[in-house]
């Protein structure tokens, strides 16, 4: 392939590069153009277009120097997604399996490879539409995808993928079901072993052993003391490890555990170990990536780059015989009585051979090899599913060899699975349409981001894995996620009951969750909207609708003064009922200040271009465990930065936040996390920013906050007392200084008897946070300082622990740690990222605030830029 800087070589498929056709045959020659693409920085491209040339070179084996030379031009064309004119309506209803509507609920609509990303939320009716760009690909002609996923609380969410044409309006009816189970998984068992990426693992039938080695790398000196085969009991115990520099992509473990089949890429061999690790037999065959045992335990099969699919007699290491299959032999499977084999080459077949006699039975053109863990036998064997590296998934009925139908996922697959009872096929990839649920007839269910391993796990729940692990229904709801691990996971698999979970990660570091399914023994209520009592249609819910519906109290459906607004019940009149109704949803406070909208001017004497809460808005998020969040998109403030979220004893939710555009602190006050009263924190003087507020034993709210004048030291940690948690009197003294330093941030939370806070000081070329802790939660002490990835904490009580919450400084992540005392902390798991382009956080996210509502569910308030700010995650 070439671009305007030269030539960059693409391996094309079949891989190795050899055509075998019969007379009157044909096959496709397959090349990627991706290399060319991000060699010349077409990847890095606002928009605008860039040109490459393909010089495809066919030369007769036999007659050197017979050959074709094919040059074949291609346009990458950029255009920005924020240009792309909407030209078709997505939208529909969302409601319970009795008919009612489902208020709120969150509606995202993703498009294939994560573009565009859409996000709403269902209105009072349940009804949400959006307008979305419909479009085919240039290189098939095939649509472009999207994925609909709906979610709200107390229901289970589900996914639907759709096709929308250009000038279509597609209506949908959406139904979730109550919740009625959830996953929930510990971890159990982590073991790291030499920290090299690894291919493949491998478990016995009895999941008491499993192996994996270390190959499908680039490193050109791997440590020799860490490098290498690692056999190992699921209870995490090591057994054995066999050292070498050499890559070992096959590996396998016999049904019993007793052997270990390995196969060294460089040095040419396969090598058969025992339990205790002892080599039994080295077997010559020249490079190979596979190798496979089969279920009786007294043949191997290896596969190797040059086309030979070879049978072993596993006791003795002599050959049973020897098939050619004309391209590299990649990823092989047994039947159940190990009668036949079938195996993908590189020639893009599948075969079906004999195991008996090394006989081809049949062939089915897959169109390339598949990718590890790539091919998928049905418990019945009736059908194998492949899943190729160009992309392409296949259906192929066994009997016959007859592929069914396909699907490119627009990328290198990277695993698929059928369902125990046949009703789906689960795959995995790269590309555009990263983990699929396919119906037998090949209809896509569902798909979403990348994967690079999973499984079915049976006819209702699939798993899928890429940096975490996730549990999922088969209409595409989540269950339960792990939260990233070490690296990408590598290896999935359940056991038997569902109990365990084993992963190995591409770092090599094996992990056991232990847990299961449960049902919900008390099932969260249904989220069926209330009434709502915004009788003047202005967004909000206070005194003025009192004064609307007094204005027509006692009128009726015809009469002049009647207000449908106002019948809140529907029954035809305004009455008491309509009176009782609105009462109930009226907060006890009046707002006394209004929330900034749009990015507001900067002090006078401040730099241009400098960062800081006029460009700042808080937005909202929620989560069933504190991990997996869902955005609202919620705006609850803009000109509004360093939030911070307690829910009071009287079960309201406040948030506490640095008010640019009223000028000082203020508080948002609400119930229900839609209707809010926001009021202005009274008494403080103006240089206190970066709110952190506790409630006291004796009911009192404590306010803690950074000193930050504009000139001078910014070096202490100040309170204020009150009784209402919006009237406050500053205390005397300071919390905590340090000289010379400038401190930001107080979070404070009581642990065990004590007080303990973590601030931020600002230090080179990192900022670092310091613990302290108090008695009286007024002197603080020193316990400790240090560097942790992430800044501005925020500290929750979590599952008998403590979750710390900070934002990556640029602001790319919300981060999360756990700790059973606030002290030592695990992690970070990454929670939460920025959106898509144009949505309301594609700046970053940062500045986290979390909290447990008292239906056991978590809000988190984060601030965002409202305009690309000069430097992402800088301090105002």
């Amino acid at each position: 392939m070439k671009c305007e800087e030269g030539w960059v070589g693409v391996s094309p498929f079949p891989q190795p590069f050899n055509l075998y056709l019969d007379p009157g045959e044909n096959q496709t020659i397959w090349y990627f153009i991706d290399l060319t693409y991000r060699s010349c920085g077409a990847g890095k491209m606002d928009r605008g277009e860039k040109a490459f040339k393909a010089l495809v070179f066919i030369e007769d084996a036999e007659r050197p120097g017979d050959y074709v030379a094919l040059f074949i031009d291609y346009v990458v064309r950029v255009q920005p997604v924020e240009e792309l004119e909407p030209n078709c309506v997505v939208q529909g209803y969302v409601r319970d399996p009795e008919g009612r509507p489902i208020a709120h609920a969150r509606v995202e609509l993703w498009g294939a490879y994560g573009s565009p990303q859409l996000f709403t939320e269902a209105d009072d009716k349940g009804f949400f539409t959006f307008r979305a760009y419909a479009t085919t690909y240039s290189d098939t002609g095939e649509p472009h995808g999207y994925n609909l996923r709906v979610e709200a609380d107390g229901y289970q969410g589900i996914s639907r993928a759709l096709f929308p044409k250009p000038g279509e309006v597609i209506n949908l009816e959406v139904t979730l079901k109550p919740l009625e189970e959830r996953a929930n998984y510990k971890l159990a068992v982590k073991v790291e072993t030499s920290g090299y990426p690894i291919w493949e693992a491998a478990m016995s039938e009895d999941e008491e052993f499993i192996v994996f080695a270390n190959g499908h790398h680039t490193y050109e000196n791997p440590d020799p003391s860490k490098h290498g085969i690692y056999f190992l009991s699921t209870n995490g115990t090591i057994l054995w490890r066999y050292l070498t520099t050499d890559q070992v992509w096959g590996v396998d473990v016999s049904s019993d555990g007793r052997y270990v089949a390995a196969a060294f890429l460089r040095e040419g061999v396969v090598r058969l170990f025992d339990r205790e690790g002892r080599v039994l037999w080295v077997y010559p065959c020249g490079e190979t990536r596979e190798v496979r045992i089969n279920h009786r335990g007294d043949r191997v099969a290896i596969g190797t780059t040059f086309g030979d699919l070879i049978l072993v007699d596993l006791e003795t290491g002599g050959e049973v015989w020897r098939t050619f299959l004309e391209g590299q032999v990649r990823w092989t499977c047994f039947t159940k009585d190990d009668s036949v084999i079938y195996a993908g080459s590189g020639d893009g077949y599948l075969y079906k051979v004999d195991a008996a006699t090394g006989s081809i039975l049949g062939r089915a053109y897959v169109e390339a090899w598949p990718y590890r863990y790539g091919l998928a036998l049905s418990d019945d064997e009736q059908y194998i599913a492949t899943a190729s590296k160009i992309g392409r998934v296949y259906l192929v009925r066994t009997s016959d060899m007859k592929p069914l139908w396909s699907f490119d996922t627009r990328g290198g697959c990277h695993w698929v699975d059928i369902a125990p009872n046949n009703a789906y096929v689960l795959v995995g990839s790269g590309g555009s349409y990263g983990r699929a649920l396919f119906y037998l007839n090949g209809t896509l269910a569902w798909f979403g981001p990348v994967s690079s391993s999973g499984m079915a796990l049976d006819e209702n729940h699939v798993a899928v894995a890429e940096a975490s692990i996730d549990i999922m229904t088969v209409d595409g709801g989540l269950l339960w996620s792990s939260g990233p691990l070490d690296a990408g996971v590598v290896f999935l698999r359940f056991s038997e009951d569902k109990s365990k979970i084993y992963a190995v990660t591409d770092k090599a570091t094996f992990y056991v969750f232990k847990g299961g399914f449960e049902k919900v023994e008390e099932k969260v209520k249904p989220r069926v909207e209330k009434l709502k009592a915004d009788v003047n249609g202005d967004g909000k819910v206070d005194l003025r609708d009192v004064e609307t519906l007094r204005g027509c109290y006692g009128s009726r459906r015809g009469e002049p003064r009647f207000k449908p607004t106002a019948d809140l019940n529907g029954d035809g009149q305004v009455d008491i009922i309509d009176l009782a109704i609105l009462a109930s949803q009226l907060l006890p406070w009046v707002s006394d200040i209004t929330p900034a909208q749009g990015p507001g001017a900067p002090p006078p004497d401040i730099p241009e271009g400098a960062d800081g809460p006029w460009n700042h808005r808080i937005l909202m998020a929620v989560s069933s465990d504190g991990l997996t969040w869902s955005k609202t998109y919620k705006v609850l403030a803009d000109q509004a930065s360093v939030p911070d979220v307690l829910v009071d004893k009287e079960g309201y939710v406040r948030v506490y936040y640095v008010d640019y555009g009223n000028e000082g602190l203020s508080v948002a006050i609400s119930r229900d996390l839609s209707t809010w009263a926001f009021l202005k924190v009274k008494g403080l003087p103006p240089e206190w920013v970066d709110p952190s507020v506790v409630i006291l034993p004796d009911g009192r709210f404590r306010l803690y906050a950074s000193y930050m004048p504009l000139q001078g030291p910014q070096d202490r940690i100040v309170s204020a007392i009150s009784k209402d948690g919006i009237h406050f009197e500053v205390e005397e003294g300071v919390r905590y200084q340090e000289e010379g330093s400038t401190l930001t941030d107080p979070e404070v939370i009581y642990v065990d008897g004590r007080w303990i806070m973590y601030v931020c000081k600002l230090t080179e070329p990192k900022p670092r946070l310091v613990r302290l802790v108090s008695s009286d939660g007024l002197s603080f002490t020193k316990e400790a300082e240090f560097e942790l990835e992430g800044t501005v904490p925020c500290l929750t009580p979590y599952d008998g622990g403590y979750r710390l919450y900070v934002h990556a400084e640029d602001a790319t992540a919300i981060l999360s740690y756990y700790s059973t005392d606030c002290r030592s902390w695990s992690g970070p798991v990454r929670v939460l990222k920025p959106g898509p382009p144009r949505s309301l956080d594609e700046y970053g996210v940062a500045d986290p605030a979390v909290a447990r509502l008292p239906d056991g569910t978590y809000v988190m308030f984060y601030k965002t830029w409202i305009q690309r700010p000069v430097k992402l995650g800088s301090k105002p």
